[in-house]
């Protein structure tokens, strides 16, 4: 199964070869799911295909998310060898406990071993993803997974609210009242600890979930944030590239219509220059970094948007500081329901 994707995906990428002509390659992100599954033969396909058709940046970034449960010597030792510089390691957190209401398979002692593999055979761009807000976490419990996070020394740490996806196991757990979201308070309480404690110890927050050692930001998400164009690749990716916003199909219908010859896209949508300037200012609003009036002329936006950035701003969730505008704490926790008003 895993070959057959694969060489779906080698095709997709030849039937929009055209969009990566005479480009630099700056970011590669093998993401969704877990791409470490995957032999790193499989990868180097992806990589190599890729390279004949477009250029590498020479200081290029290639990111893949791992879990703990998946890392082998002998398989990083083949994803360094064809190029992969930096993991996202999914840890999600130090407490066993909640790892196992999570359903991950791995524990706290996995995620250390693991991460001194990624040590000794010399990646030096280590991204930890850890998870606030789990159901009968308390203060405390949250705080050792900071802890332990920050004594492994990533160069980045991103620290994600946990969510309830619909039909999940955990989605159905909360609405048959086996479990319970904490409480707003808490999380309000967590993030301020996160921020304090991460800084205490060097990292810079750079982005709503995102902490680096400076220099260490992820230049591929970077990128997304800064309205830049991508190209993704997959069942159920997404694209941006000349204005225009691609969804690919999902993996039967991905599968399908590769067979076919025909490029996999589900949804498209050309973005007005109206759209395209509002989701340029909700995508620098992520950055926690001030954004700039002078850059944004307010006059250039439809009233309605404005009408929306005022009341954001009466609800103390926008900042506004002269020529600068910014999420305000409470803002960031509520960052999904600002942009969600916003778009």
């Amino acid at each position: 199964m895993f070959n057959k994707y694969i060489d779906a995906v080698i095709k997709e990428i030849n039937l929009r070869k055209d969009f990566l002509l005479n480009r630099e390659i700056k970011t590669v992100y093998f993401g969704g799911g877990t791409p470490s599954l995957l032999k790193p033969n499989l990868l180097e396909k992806i990589i190599s295909t890729l390279y004949k058709i477009s250029s590498f940046y020479k200081n290029i970034e290639i990111t893949l998310e791992a879990n703990p449960e998946t890392i082998r010597d002998d398989k990083l030792y083949e994803y360094k060898k064809i190029g992969i510089n930096r993991i996202s390691l999914g840890a999600q957190s130090f407490n066993d406990s909640s790892l196992k209401l999570l359903g991950r398979v791995h524990n706290s002692e996995k995620i250390k071993d693991s991460f001194r593999t990624l040590r000794e055979l010399n990646f030096e761009n280590i991204n930890i993803d850890i998870i606030m807000g789990i159901p009968l976490e308390d203060e405390r419990d949250f705080l050792h997974t900071l802890e332990e996070t920050v004594k492994l020394n990533p160069e980045h740490v991103s620290v994600y609210s946990l969510e309830y996806h619909e039909d999940t196991p955990l989605y159905l757990d909360a609405i048959e009242k086996k479990i319970t979201p904490i409480p707003k308070e808490l999380e309000r309480k967590l993030y301020i600890k996160t921020l304090n404690f991460l800084n205490e110890n060097g990292y810079v927050h750079y982005e709503i979930s995102n902490y680096s050692k400076p220099g260490n930001e992820s230049k591929h998400n970077l990128n997304y944030w800064l309205g830049n164009e991508y190209i993704g690749f997959g069942a159920s990716s997404v694209s941006y590239f000349n204005g225009v916003w691609t969804k690919n199909e999902e993996i039967y219908h991905f599968l399908e219509k590769i067979n076919k010859g025909i490029i996999p896209i589900r949804r498209i949508e050309k973005l007005s220059e109206d759209k395209k300037k509002r989701m340029l200012f909700i995508l620098n609003l992520r950055l926690i970094k001030e954004v700039s009036l002078k850059k944004y002329r307010l006059d250039d936006f439809s009233l309605e948007f404005i009408n929306k950035l005022t009341t954001l701003q009466k609800m103390n969730l926008l900042v506004k500081d002269g020529e600068t505008i910014k999420l305000s704490n409470e803002g960031i926790l509520l960052s999904n329901e600002v942009f969600s008003l916003l778009i």
